[in-house]
């Protein structure tokens, strides 16, 4: 099937060019793909890749972080630590901050409800070395959403907004912010909680593409991060059910977010930054980044309670981060992210 580009003249119809179907969608995916060539600010940090390392509870601490970065995560965020701790200058919350350089630009995500405490918190956290701060609104477990934070934080987009805007105000550091669809089928507020974020200062936005109901169900909803994508002016990250380059490309293609963010699928197997940084940057797939093998990988010589006998599993499926568990010889299990 051909298209063809007709240039009407005085003395009849000249045929300029004839360009086959397959050769407009190469030229349409170009012109998608064409800005993952340019770096992504944030504010004034620029990221080296458009792929980058969400955080995890329990996983993204400073080995993995530094693990991520150096297979390209285009930055990388520390486990989420609660505001309140902060404010009350709790030592092992402190703990979690530790920064080491690694590469990539590195961001500390803060949770809480009340907007003033949030504002404390990020002075607080001021003096510590890092280059951005990010504000959870995503996370669905009992004991965050009980009290009103992470993504129960979905069913008050003024709240949302008010807790960014004190943040703001207690930083000198871009403020970015991670949120989920919604809170469940009936209260899908993504785009207005990303307005308000956005009206109240946040300078990115990421989205994972379930409601809190959802949890880590299969199938995502690749349309709400397109909606928000269309509702704000700063630069929107797409999230869930990223496990491999391809996905990461029909999440471009069908959203047209500015960059994607994984996590999950990068315990065990780090690589996957690398194979889709080269697919979104349109080069060739990296000889030899690839998992060790289909179901386990060898955990590192001394690592964690199963020492070298221990191993990884670097595919097995699951509905959340536990997933990827470190199992010594005796089943003694150990998050992978303590290896890495």
């Amino acid at each position: 099937m051909f298209r063809f580009l007709f240039c009407r003249r005085k003395y009849g119809i000249l045929i300029i060019q004839i360009l086959s179907c397959y050769q407009l969608n190469q030229i349409a995916l170009r012109s998608i793909m064409e800005p993952f060539n340019t770096p992504l600010k944030i504010r004034e940090i620029s990221l080296p890749h458009r792929a980058v390392f969400g955080p995890m509870a329990g996983f993204t601490d400073a080995p993995a972080r530094r693990l991520m970065a150096q297979h390209g995560a285009g930055f990388t965020v520390s486990e989420m630590v609660s505001s309140r701790a902060l404010v009350y200058g709790d030592h092992k919350t402190v703990s979690l901050l530790k920064a080491e350089p690694n590469g990539a630009p590195y961001g500390v995500q803060i949770f809480g409800e009340v907007p003033e405490i949030m504002g404390q918190a990020a002075a607080a956290v001021e003096q510590y070395a890092f280059d951005f701060l990010d504000i959870n609104m995503g996370c669905p477990a009992p004991k965050i959403v009980s009290g009103g934070a992470g993504s129960k934080l979905m069913l008050d987009p003024d709240r949302c907004g008010r807790i960014v805007e004190e943040v703001v105000k207690n930083t000198s550091r871009p403020v970015t912010v991670k949120m989920r669809k919604g809170w469940d089928a009936e209260h899908v507020t993504a785009v207005e909680c990303a307005k308000a974020c956005e009206q109240a200062g946040a300078v990115l936005i990421a989205v994972h593409a379930r409601t809190r109901e959802q949890m880590y169900t299969p199938g995502i909803d690749p349309s709400i991060i397109a909606a928000v994508k269309d509702a704000v002016h700063v630069p929107v990250l797409g999230n869930g059910d990223i496990r491999t380059a391809e996905d990461a490309v029909r999440m471009v293609e069908e959203t047209g977010c500015d960059g994607v963010m994984i996590a999950r699928a990068a315990l065990g197997d780090p690589w996957l930054f690398e194979r889709v940084n080269a697919a979104l940057e349109g080069l060739p797939r990296p000889q030899g980044a690839e998992p060790a093998g289909p179901d386990e990988c060898p955990a590192p010589a001394g690592g964690g309670d199963g020492g070298a006998e221990g191993r990884v599993r670097c595919h097995a499926p699951g509905p959340g981060p536990d997933h990827a568990l470190h199992e010594g010889p005796e089943g003694g299990r150990q998050p992978a992210a303590l290896l890495l």
